[in-house]
């Protein structure tokens, strides 16, 4: 049992991300719309407006080991209105208020993170296709951008560049960040499968990227449900997709389908994979239909199982957070307008 607690009205709230800032925890939701980016404390209190617009948020990030810097994707309000997109510092001038200036324009931007790794981060973006001439045209790829983060980044003078390090990746929609003991990597998902992508293993070094699966991809997860010791790959597919599948590595290292939910699910879009009651589990989301939030369990007949969690809130995004002995989801539940949580027993 699942308590739920809207904890604000925001216009189509869309992107959801951890906030460190004076010795504490918090959380950010921002619209993809012209509209506000809120932080909230962990109780669910507004603690502070980020900014009023432009919005078009799809990623925030924070800057490792910084005081409450971030970046943030601005102008992307449709694949269709995000040639002006960009990724912009947000960094605090006083206690609790923030400024934001521009890291760099990137069009069709979409979906970003940093990689922490022993020698350097690494700023990853991805661009949802390459340009279009009439609504609804993907007929160009999307890329996969890359480069080492700066020191002090809010006080960078010269234009901040990336290397292009794959292309030609259709729909470029899915990116889901792994913190791992020696490193961190990324999935990302679009029309040519899931793809794998680890940073140099040294400064200047090549980036490694493997196709995990070749099925067109819109969002993806990791998380070992069955403990067995290996990640299962959680997709949500094609593109936008009705269709949740559950892949298992075997022993050669490849993933092979295990499980399809049988459940038409349109519009699946959130996906967040973490431990709920101190068991595995991935929390999903689609935004048409029903509009369910759900989670995918391993259960004790040795089967995938999904338990629904609420329904008609269509969510875009999802976070699980602990906080005072309690297990919380955060949802931007878009399609209502509505930034809830829902709060374990």
């Amino acid at each position: 049992m699942m308590h739920k607690k809207v904890l604000a009205q925001l216009n189509k709230c869309y992107s959801i991300a951890p906030l460190h800032y004076m010795n504490e925890d918090y959380f950010l939701v921002a619209s993809e719309k012209n509209d506000p980016c809120l932080l909230f404390d962990l109780d669910g209190n507004i603690i502070a407006n980020i900014w009023d617009g432009p919005g078009g948020t799809m990623s925030m990030a924070q800057i490792p080991d910084s005081n409450g810097i971030f970046l943030a994707t601005q102008k992307f309000y449709s694949p269709d209105d995000s040639i002006y997109s960009e990724i912009d510092i947000v960094y605090p001038t006083e206690l609790f208020k923030w400024q934001t200036k521009k890291l760099c324009h990137l069009p069709f931007v979409h979906r970003f993170g940093i990689l922490k790794t022993p020698h350097e981060n690494y700023l990853v973006a991805c661009t949802i296709k390459s340009s279009h001439t009439f609504m609804g045209d993907f007929s160009t790829g999307g890329k996969i951008y890359a480069a080492p983060l700066p020191k002090e980044i809010q006080n960078l003078k010269e234009p901040f560049r990336f290397d292009v390090i794959k292309d030609e990746l259709y729909r470029n929609h899915g990116f889901y960040i792994m913190h791992e003991a020696d490193g961190d990597f990324v999935i990302t998902c679009s029309d040519e499968g899931v793809f794998k992508v680890e940073p140099p293993k040294e400064n200047g070094g090549p980036w490694n990227i493997k196709q995990l699966i070749a099925e067109p991809t819109s969002d993806a997860a990791l998380c070992d449900l069955n403990n067995d010791g290996k990640y299962e790959l959680i997709t949500l597919s094609p593109f936008h997709g009705n269709k949740l599948k559950v892949y298992e590595l075997d022993n050669n290292g490849v993933y092979r389908l295990k499980y399809e939910h049988l459940q038409n699910m349109p519009f699946l879009h959130a996906i967040w994979a973490d431990k709920i009651d101190n068991r595995p589990c991935v929390v999903i989301g689609y935004r048409e239909g029903e509009q369910e939030l759900f989670k995918l369990m391993f259960n004790e007949d040795k089967n995938y199982t999904c338990e629904i969690i609420d329904k008609h809130c269509g969510p875009a995004n999802a976070y699980i957070y602990h906080h005072k002995g309690k297990d919380i989801i955060v949802s931007a539940n878009r399609e209502i307008d509505e930034v809830t949580i829902y709060t374990t027993d």
